[in-house]
């Protein structure tokens, strides 16, 4: 579990950065490829063999899933920012942390996971969770103009988050890094395209709220990984999806000074009683 719990303080490690760095940087799209710039440094560290990346026994599987990976990784950036401009925050950040449901879901179908009885109460009582704290009616009613763009997010983020769980199961554990190297390098050559082709401008606070952005984005896919290889894809989704949730909310009262509302305080309610099930 330790893997899991490291996992979800570097993503609100990251949610904190992206916040800070939309509040001072005036070209999140240069921060967005910095971010991938140290992703792609930290990998390459940390590969047990530089020199044979093509040719060790397992080599080629990782670099072609962390390509595909790379790319939902870059296509899911632009459809929940798509997803904000048309949908709003609320619907969008929903149909977001929902997006776990598929690859639970597929781990179940595929990989025959088994939960127990108290730990399917758990998955339900997760997603009940996410609608709980993220769900606004009448701001949904008044913006939701795009709901394609949510079906979208939702399968584009499940098959982002399967990847992690399809080179468990199928690849090389020792390789983990070059799978992560080559599905940040692809995210970096679509997001150095997209820099490109628009506002090229950028100052050091891009570049530093990107490293910042992307030591914890490595840290999280790197220990997410790690928890999916030491613990079962049911367990792991929910749990890091609402671990996310609560501890981004706890950051926000005590750093932001935003008031925790009633709805939140039921929603972590009902998490803290997800995470008793699932952990049964």
């Amino acid at each position: 579990m330790i893997y899991l719990l490291l996992a979800t303080i570097c993503s609100c490690g990251m949610g904190v950065m992206i916040r800070y760095s939309e509040q001072y940087c005036k070209n999140m799209k240069a921060v967005t490829v910095f971010n991938y710039v140290l992703c792609i440094a930290l990998s390459f560290a940390f590969l047990p063999d530089y020199k044979n990346l093509f040719h060790v026994e397992g080599g080629r599987f990782a670099i072609y899933l962390g390509v595909v990976n790379g790319l939902l990784y870059f296509s899911n950036l632009l459809i929940y920012q798509l997803n904000i401009r048309k949908n709003g925050t609320p619907i969008t950040v929903s149909f977001s942390h929902l997006g776990v449901l598929l690859p639970t879901i597929l781990s179940l179908i595929i990989f025959g996971e088994k939960p127990g009885s108290l730990q399917w109460v758990g998955i339900v009582l997760a997603v009940v969770a996410i609608f709980v704290i993220n769900y606004e009616p009448k701001v949904v009613a008044g913006n939701l103009t795009f709901k394609t763009g949510l079906i979208l997010m939702f399968f584009i983020g499940g098959c982002t988050d399967m990847m992690s769980k399809i080179y468990e199961n199928y690849g090389s554990h020792d390789l983990s890094n070059q799978f992560l190297l080559f599905t940040f390098f692809m995210a970096f050559i679509a997001s150095l395209i997209w820099l490109l082709c628009t506002n090229r401008k950028f100052g050091w606070k891009e570049i530093a709220f990107g490293f910042g952005m992307g030591a914890f984005n490595y840290l999280s896919t790197f220990f997410l990984l790690q928890s999916l290889i030491k613990l079962p894809a049911f367990l792991v989704y929910p749990v890091y999806s609402v671990g996310v949730i609560i501890v981004i909310n706890f950051i926000n009262f005590f750093l932001m000074k935003e008031p925790i509302s009633k709805k939140q305080y039921v929603g972590m309610a009902i998490i803290a009683v997800a995470l008793a099930c699932l952990n049964s």
